[in-house]
């Protein structure tokens, strides 16, 4: 018994779920290939305060 709103929510919620592990990949991709380049944790430029 899903009604229109209920279907939309979900698809909603299935794309930020889509996009936030997207962002989360890029981010630890980079985290990684910037500490592989530089020898330091996440590289120079980025704060572990943002990022931990």
């Amino acid at each position: 018994m899903d009604t229109d709103i209920t279907k939309a929510l979900m698809d909603i919620n299935s794309l930020v779920l889509i996009l936030g592990g997207l962002l989360l990949t890029y981010i630890i991709g980079a985290s990684v290939m910037k500490t592989a380049h530089e020898g330091e944790p996440m590289g120079q430029k980025w704060s572990s305060m943002w990022i931990p």
